[in-house]
């Protein structure tokens, strides 16, 4: 299977198990943590350009939450 960002700047290739690991209801945090850490994911996650994310992420908001968050 194949994420796609809105825009399509960022892709991501996980199995079916990967994607439902980290997609279901409720906290989803520790097992996006994990999954993130599975070297065919670190290798694609580290390809990611920051600032990429950084535009994806503001794009839907998740940006302005993730900096409260960390607050």
């Amino acid at each position: 299977m194949w994420y796609s960002s809105n825009s399509g700047r960022i892709e991501l290739q996980l199995t079916l198990k990967q994607a439902q690991s980290a997609s279901h209801s409720g906290q989803c945090d520790a097992d996006v943590l994990a999954l993130s850490k599975v070297p065919s994911v670190a290798r694609q996650l580290a390809k990611i350009d920051p600032e990429v994310l950084r535009s994806e992420l503001r794009e839907d908001g998740t940006w302005d939450f993730l900096s409260e968050r960390a607050k």
